[in-house]
């Protein structure tokens, strides 16, 4: 015969589960219907496992657990799909995040099951990364309109000192700041209002030459629409997006020639221009 007391106690549980899990869970929802999902999605999983840290069950372990637990599954399965997620999903801003090192403080903080729970814990640290040099992309390939829109830096846009990244773009009012990551840098960069003087992409690494009908004002709307749309150094993520949006566009026998997909549908952009 069930425990009444026993019940009740796990109907409290998942009462409260509930309490602090559906929000979270209604609020990524909404965020997933967003063009920007991808801009804002190190935030917003910082801010479920925020609000996930909140709950405390005798019966969980950690927010990670319970996590697992109302997805129904354990927890190293879940592990695995949060690393498969990461692996396709990887962006400059996980890591501006640097979000190996909040990794590392996270799981290294976990109680270990089995042979080893009672050893004694070394803290792991990851050996510093060592900071890349300048290098522009190459943009030998593009197509001559998308070329003339770019030109390479004549001094490096950047300078690695003590293994801390030095902003050198003229216009930088932080020009001692450092930075802990390339990403980081880039950042700054496409954030800083004193970058939009001199136009510059983080990504491929050169200047951009604005037309003057465009105005200080859409500056940076330009930039964007550089990186979105033609960057060469784009991620995987934006050139699944750019896919998408060339199949949209031939549908509806649209042209798509300011749309950049190197490989495949490099071709593609080649011939738009022809046509």
């Amino acid at each position: 015969m069930c425990d009444p007391y026993s019940l009740l106690e796990k109907r409290r549980e998942v009462v409260e589960l509930l309490r602090f899990f559906l929000p979270v869970v209604t609020f990524f929802v909404a965020i997933l219907v967003m063009a920007t999902i991808f801009e804002l999605l190190p935030d917003v999983l910082l801010t479920i496992m925020g609000l996930l840290s909140l709950i405390r069950i005798k019966r969980f372990s950690d927010a990670f657990a319970a996590t697992a637990a109302m997805f129904g599954m354990d927890e190293a399965q879940l592990y695995c799909e949060v690393e498969l997620f990461i692996q396709e999903h990887w962006d400059e801003e996980f890591a501006a995040l640097d979000v190996h090192s909040r990794g590392l403080q996270y799981f290294g903080s976990r109680p270990r099951n089995g042979a080893r729970s009672d050893a004694e814990q070394v803290p792991r640290r990851r050996a510093a990364k060592k900071q890349p040099e300048f290098r522009p992309a190459d943009i030998s390939a593009l197509p001559a309109h998308m070329a003339a829109e770019l030109v390479a830096p004549t001094t490096p846009p950047y300078i690695v000192r003590d293994n801390k990244i030095l902003c050198r773009l003229a216009h930088c009012g932080v020009s001692d700041r450092e930075f802990e990551t390339v990403a980081a840098w880039r950042r700054h960069v496409a954030l800083a209002r004193s970058h939009l003087d001199d136009p510059f992409c983080g990504t491929c690494g050169h200047h951009l030459i604005v037309p003057p009908e465009v105005g200080r004002a859409n500056v940076k709307a330009y930039i964007a629409a550089h990186k979105k749309e033609r960057c060469i150094g784009a991620s995987k993520t934006t050139l699944r997006q750019r896919r998408a949006e060339i199949t949209r566009l031939d549908g509806l026998m649209r042209n798509a020639s300011h749309i950049l997909v190197p490989g495949k549908l490099f071709l593609h952009c080649y011939q738009s221009i022809q046509a």
